[in-house]
């Protein structure tokens, strides 16, 4: 898939799931784009949910350097709402993961 245009209608569909992939854009660019087109395909009260590792202490210490590979909270909150969405809300799944719930 192209990560500037996701096959699918606008405001196609209720909820997007992104599980531990999205970090793997590297580009901030790309990445608002790809978010962009998530928020085109969600209807009006659609939501975006994530789920990530961050760049924070605890990635560190079981990822050591390989925790540079994640991206930090304000980083995504930023892309988020670059990408048009006003809302982002963090919950810590276990001390490692993230789940991010946003929507328009």
């Amino acid at each position: 898939m192209n990560s500037n245009s996701i096959p699918l209608n606008d405001n196609s569909v209720d909820n997007i799931f992104l599980l531990s992939a999205i970090h793997e854009i590297r580009k901030h660019d790309e990445k608002v784009q790809f978010l962009k087109e998530c928020q085109r395909v969600c209807k009006p009260n659609g939501n975006v949910i994530m789920v990530e590792h961050l760049r924070d202490f605890p990635n560190f210490a079981a990822f050591t350097i390989g925790f540079t590979h994640f991206f930090s909270k304000n980083t995504w909150k930023k892309g988020f709402r670059e990408a048009g969405f006003k809302s982002f809300k963090e919950i810590k799944f276990t001390p490692f993961m993230s789940i991010f719930k946003c929507n328009q």
